[in-house]
């Protein structure tokens, strides 16, 4: 499965997508990500970007783990999801902003 780990990942190599609706992103997101909830947009992110690690991330991981293998098995291999709780990122070391963050 194409997970992320977050430990020794690279930040200043990595475009968060936020693969939830917009109303949860509004509320709160992974600080500098960017909201796109269409598998089509975020293959054109991967395409564009082949240097840079795309990082999905939604509700639980699932969602955003099946449109990284999606687009995984398309060829685009700088795709992965990150396989965590939305809830859980922060205590992971990601900078959450907007007024639901804690």
């Amino acid at each position: 499965m194409p997970t992320l780990e977050l430990k020794n990942l690279d930040i200043s190599r990595t475009i968060f997508i936020d693969t939830r609706s917009l109303g949860y992103y509004l509320i709160s997101h992974v600080a500098d990500s960017i909201h796109i909830e269409s598998p089509a947009r975020i293959g054109y992110i991967a395409e564009e970007n082949p240097d840079k690690i795309i990082a999905l991330y939604c509700h639980t991981g699932v969602g955003a783990m099946e449109i990284a293998k999606d687009l995984r098995e398309r060829g685009l291999q700088n795709v992965y999801a990150i396989n965590e709780n939305f809830f859980h990122l922060q205590k992971l070391g990601l900078p959450i902003v907007g007024e639901g963050a804690s």
